[in-house]
């Protein structure tokens, strides 16, 4: 997704917005474009036109029990009642948009649903503005950029943060780059201008709305990747009935009081904890014909990611993927070869790990390699070969002794040869699968295995390609890794 603001450092300046004006000189209260009066907590918004295209018109009947009361749904202490997401009223479906502008938001700085932060308030009017305005509100296209009249825009950011006392100004938000100029400034008109940008391919999904007795909602909204379904973030957000325009042509019927995150993944993300990002997906069989070259190709790689760009720890797990993962797929092969790298990634409470099987084909029926990359959340840091002794209680030679006379036991007939340490995934309930390569013997017929020793059943299985993780540990990824199952 094409970020709106560029993902650096935020550095607050004090950009003065001067203005002039003619006639007798009275003092007038700073605003966020110039000399106009701002609104005030609980100012009623009138006669103003609704400037919408292609929203749904409002209807004249007022929702009923609609009160100001800012009650978490949460602290009332009755069932919501469900409200059917496939149909929605037009109200809802228009405040569903405001919300989507602040997930947008919050993935580009990296941060939660807050008023007390003037740049996070006008980047999700931005996001909105370049996602709704031209097409659905009627702003201005100049160039790059679009224009919007002021008292639009005060009241879409007053029903985004309903607690708001009064819209910062546009010079108390923050400078996101010289080279390409403000994002949001304000024309020689006195308008809001924006510069436009492409939100990318992720849209809205409206997973969840309920409603309470005292009339407050609870809307999850996710931004999920239109081609993939990969979920970025998604919050829970708490609507109240709008307590500055009650009038039937309001442009909006609610507002938004809170939002939290709705899953693990966003409150991890918002936290700084490395999560997983799909960086390569290909199979030669759903894009190609059987006769072409590569159509045997199975390529999931993921890396780690994290809204914290300076989270120690990525850099070099990332690294090591590079190095390990993408080399082998981007590695010339011969005619007729093939490369098979599957990816299993597996999240807990503790650990953000991807456990990744790869070889390249034809082979002569030895079991593919493995790698597994991990970052624990407590140490902020990657998962080494020496926590596992700490883990499991014993290093990864006694365990090898281990595997040895466990192999022999399944094998009787000859030394299984060298055999090696590969790596290990820890489980959600704090057990762990340390993964190891036994060499075999080809001139005796005996094929290289990949076994996975199970410290809580002190026993070993056999690691096939496409059974490396119970699937019901593995995370539900999206986009989806069929890990070369066509039938999937």
């Amino acid at each position: 997704m094409k970020k709106f603001v560029y993902a650096i450092p935020v550095i607050i300046m004090i950009l003065p917005v001067l203005i002039c004006s003619c006639g007798k000189e009275e003092p007038v209260k700073k605003t966020p474009f110039g000399q106009v009066d701002a609104m005030k907590d609980g100012d009623i918004l009138t006669g103003i036109t609704d400037p919408r295209k292609d929203m749904a018109k409002k209807t004249d009947k007022k929702k009923d029990g609609a009160g100001d009361k800012d009650v978490s749904a949460t602290e009332s202490g009755d069932e919501p009642k469900e409200i059917d997401v496939r149909r929605l009223s037009d109200d809802l479906k228009s405040v569903a948009g405001l919300c989507d502008a602040i997930n947008i938001a919050s993935v580009e700085m990296g941060k939660g649903y807050t008023e007390d932060d003037a740049a996070f308030i006008w980047h999700c009017i931005h996001a909105f503005a370049c996602r709704y305005g031209e097409d659905s509100f009627g702003f201005e296209r100049v160039g790059d950029t679009l224009d919007a009249d002021p008292d639009t825009i005060t009241k879409i950011g007053y029903s985004m943060f309903g607690k708001l006392k009064e819209l910062p100004t546009v010079s108390e938000i923050a400078a996101y780059g010289e080279e390409d100029g403000d994002h949001v400034s304000v024309s020689t008109d006195l308008k809001y201008r924006f510069k436009d940008e492409d939100p990318g391919s992720f849209l809205p999904e409206i997973r969840t709305v309920n409603k309470y007795p005292d009339s407050t909602l609870e809307m999850e909204v996710a931004l999920e990747d239109a081609s993939t379904g990969e979920e970025s973030v998604s919050f829970i957000y708490t609507l109240r009935a709008n307590t500055r325009d009650t009038t039937t042509g309001a442009l909006f019927d609610y507002e938004i009081t809170g939002a939290r995150a709705a899953d693990r993944l966003t409150e991890d993300k918002l936290n700084g904890v490395p999560f997983l990002a799909c960086f390569r997906r290909q199979y030669g069989w759903k894009d190609l014909e059987e006769e072409d070259e590569g159509y045997g190709n199975i390529v999931e790689i993921l890396k780690f990611s994290s809204f914290d760009e300076n989270e120690p720890g990525i850099k070099a797990l990332n690294e090591a993927i590079e190095e390990d993962i993408v080399g082998l797929a981007d590695a010339p092969r011969q005619d007729g070869q093939w490369v098979e790298i599957m990816s299993y990634p597996l999240t807990t409470s503790e650990n953000v790990q991807v456990a990744v099987t790869f070889k390249v084909c034809p082979a002569d029926g030895t079991d593919p390699d493995i790698r597994c990359y991990a970052f624990n959340k407590s140490k902020k840091r990657p998962l080494e070969e020496s926590d596992l002794k700490e883990l499991a209680g014993k290093d990864t030679d006694l365990i090898a002794e281990e595997v040895k006379d466990l192999y022999m036991k399944d094998d009787p007939g000859g030394d299984p040869g060298l055999i090696t340490y590969k790596g290990f995934i820890v489980k959600d309930d704090g057990s762990q699968d340390v993964f190891f390569t036994v060499e075999g013997d080809p001139d005796e017929g005996r094929a290289g295995r990949l076994v996975a020793y199970d410290t809580a059943l002190s026993d070993i299985r056999y690691v096939s390609a496409t059974y490396v993780i119970d699937e019901e540990e593995t995370d539900d990824f999206k986009p989806r890794l069929y890990h070369g199952r066509k039938d999937k």
